[in-house]
């Protein structure tokens, strides 16, 4: 069989099945595939196969197959762990291409650790509707999967702590004061800006740290979060150095968050912690917490923090 006949028969049975599978058994949600279109960036697997429907049969039998793209000229399927109503940016005209969700047993994104999440949106987008509890998402902690609540009324993972703005400054033990509203284990803390702005010394202004590439390197986030008896969370891969100035504090690199960030999203902890309604938390600029260096510095930082709940 040349390789132009199998083309042919390939998009006829396409087309076939295309108008077989509009409607689910029973009166479901109508499921059919959609020629010309591809989800793009999801694919996790490949098959080659001469028929689409050995790519729907091989997608039913794997709890990560939300949808597939079928190659029509390559008489492959690409399988992929999302489909077009969770990332609808993500779906692209293709003419080589026919996308298809998966129409029997589809597992819910974010109900099962093979399966997690980027966030409570995507899982909303996804299913249509789902209730606030725990769900696994990826965004957590990179390259793992974490079960954590997700309140889908408000679409965040993440639960606000603190009423008014929590503002630290960068000398002379001006620190930051948080409380625990709500008892429960966390994962990490995120500070979201609001104004304000620290200086490690005149002219090098900014919301995190200290941006003297010189000095710091890539290492240019200075504030750090501390139980109330001013140890550090370990929040971040910190690194102690003397700068010269015969002391030491934290400084730390967080990927994707630099120094003027909106939002200071922390490492998800080593261990989860289990904290208490009303236990304090403290925030530093890492020189004012050494006493290190900080005659220069000057400013305020304010901010509002979140808590991510198991």
């Amino acid at each position: 069989m040349t390789a132009r006949i199998v083309f042919r028969i390939s998009v006829l049975v396409l087309l076939l099945y295309s108008a077989v599978t509009q409607k689910c058994p029973g009166g479901g949600p109508s499921e059919r595939s959609i020629l010309g279109w591809m989800l793009q960036g999801h694919v996790y697997d490949t098959l080659l196969a001469e028929r689409p429907f050995t790519c729907v049969l091989k997608c039913r039998e794997d709890n990560r197959c939300q949808s597939l793209n079928w190659v029509i000229s390559l008489l492959t399927c690409e399988f992929n762990n999302r489909t077009k109503e969770a990332r609808p940016e993500d779906f692209i005209r293709n003419p080589d291409r026919s996308y298809y969700r998966r129409d029997l047993e589809r597992v819910p994104l974010g109900s099962i650790q093979e399966l997690p999440a980027e966030s409570c949106d995507e899982i909303k987008r996804s299913e249509g509707r789902a209730v606030s509890g725990k769900y696994w998402f990826s965004t957590v902690k990179s390259g793992t999967s974490v079960l954590a609540h997700c309140n889908m009324d408000t679409n965040e993972n993440w639960k606000k702590i603190n009423i008014d703005p929590v503002c630290f400054g960068a000398r002379d033990d001006s620190y930051g004061v948080f409380k625990i509203k709500d008892s429960g284990v966390i994962y990490s803390f995120k500070l979201v800006y609001l104004n304000g702005s620290v200086s490690c010394a005149p002219g090098f202004y900014s919301y995190w740290g200290c941006h003297i590439p010189s000095q710091y390197k890539d290492k240019t986030l200075l504030t750090v979060i501390t139980f109330k008896n001013n140890s550090a969370l370990m929040l971040a891969d910190y690194e102690k150095l003397d700068y010269g100035h015969g002391c030491q504090y934290y400084s730390y690199y967080i990927e994707g968050v630099g120094v003027n960030h909106p939002e200071l999203q922390f490492n998800i902890l080593p261990s989860p912690m289990s904290v208490f309604v009303g236990q304090e938390f403290h925030i530093w600029f890492g020189a004012d917490l050494k006493n290190c260096s900080e005659d220069n510095n000057s400013g305020q930082t304010c901010a509002d923090v979140y808590a991510w709940y198991a």
